[in-house]
């Protein structure tokens, strides 16, 4: 049987993402991602209806990398360190 050839799939960075497909695509339960919001540890996000919120993918996409060069950055050592007898 062939291999079907993936063709990726281009979207507008203007694509409007819904909260609840947002929380989907990172792999985070609602509560987790509330409180994300909530810290200021997420995309922008705007109502898309009274009751319903959303982000654009382009807001994904800043977020996403806005956490990589975070994660990529040297850390400082913040652990506790025992105090050794004697020194």
């Amino acid at each position: 049987m062939k291999k079907e050839l993936e063709v990726p799939v281009l979207i507008s960075p203007d694509a409007v993402i819904s909260f609840k497909h947002w929380i989907k695509m990172i792999g985070v339960s609602e509560n987790t991602a509330l409180a994300m919001l909530a810290a200021g540890n997420a995309p922008r996000f705007f109502h898309i209806s009274p009751k319903r919120i959303g982000t654009t993918l382009g807001e994904h996409r800043e977020w996403l990398a806005s956490r990589e060069e975070a994660a990529a950055a040297p850390q400082a050592d913040t652990r506790m360190r025992r105090r050794v007898a004697g020194a």
